[in-house]
This record gives C-alpha cells, structure tokens and sequence, in this order.
C-alpha cells in the first residue's frame, strides 16, 4: 500500500477524535479501579469484538436510516450496557469453548437480556461501568463540536474499548487458572 506523507498508509487516517474516545473509556476503568493490572487479552474475544462491533455500527446505521432510533443520552447509555453484558457472553463462550452468538436484542432499549457464567453475570448486573463509560463519553462528545461529523466513529471506538475492557473485568470475576 501507498504512503501518504504523514506516513499514514493511503485509505487510512489515523483519527484523534477516535483516540480521545477509547481514553475517555480507559479513563473510566481506570477511575473505577478495574486496570491495577494489565488488561487481559485473547485472540478469541478480539475476534469476538470486531463480529459485535460491526454488528452494533451496522444496526445504529440501519436505525438512523429507518429513522427509528437518535443518538439521544438513554440511546447512547443502552449502547453501552448492551455491549458491557455481550463481554460477559464472550468471555463465557470462551471458556465453554464454543463460538459467542450475540443477539442484538436490547441494544436500544436498555433491556439487554444476557447469558453468562453466574459468577460473571451476578457481579455484571450490580456493575456501573457501562454506565460510568457511558456518560463520560456522552460528556466528552457534547464537549468536542469539533468532532460532530465522527459520532459513529467515536462511539464505535468508545464502545470497542467498552467490550473489551468488559472482557477483563469479566476475567477478574472468574478464579486464575492454576
């Protein structure tokens, strides 16, 4: 691929606006005391992220354009929530060894049913970090105008950083392997 001079590669840039959302998240984390240690990772629930992730944009896009749904604060708020309890889908899919199927139901409404290991879901019912992202991340769009054209982009990446960081916590729940 061509480089253009920033030394970017050509049909990508690389976005401020997006990387000032997924830190208004790690904010958040680190704020609530979820990141005393690296963030734990596999490749599943990264492969995992990108299948809900494009699943989520697809279905705001679709939303906008049937006119069924705004980015108003208890949208953006359920967005959030809904992703936060698909980490939990994911990180119990993993360990059962088997692929996470994600429904999309209540991603809009605030009434994301889930289906987790108990040990994960009881503490993700009490948990505020969906909320806490998702104020903050509402808090610092309406504060940048400049980034009004990039709403999709700075959500997709704050909820990207929200799953993943969702995953984490989720690990945190379950006793280290021995």
């Amino acid at each position: 691929m061509e480089k253009t001079p920033s030394g970017a590669t050509a049909g990508f840039t690389r976005s401020l606006a997006a990387n000032e959302a997924a830190s208004v998240v790690v904010a958040a984390a680190r704020d609530g005391g979820w990141l005393d240690r690296p963030v734990a990772v596999a490749p599943e629930l990264a492969a995992a992220e990108k299948k809900l992730i494009i699943r989520v944009l697809a279905a705001l896009d679709e939303a906008k354009k049937t006119g069924r749904t705004g980015l108003d604060a208890d949208t953006v708020g359920s967005m959030f929530t809904f992703v936060f309890a698909r980490s939990a889908e994911a990180v119990s899919a993993l360990f059962n060894h088997r692929e996470p199927e994600f429904s999309m139901a209540g991603l809009f409404d605030g009434r994301a049913p889930f289906y987790a290991d108990e040990r994960i879901a009881g503490f993700f019912k009490q948990c505020s970090f969906p909320t806490d992202c998702a104020g903050r991340y509402w808090e610092w769009f309406h504060s940048h105008p400049e980034y009004a054209g990039a709403a999709d982009l700075t959500l997709g990446e704050a909820l990207k950083w929200c799953f993943r960081l969702g995953c984490h916590i989720a690990l945190l729940q379950l006793p280290e392997p021995e």
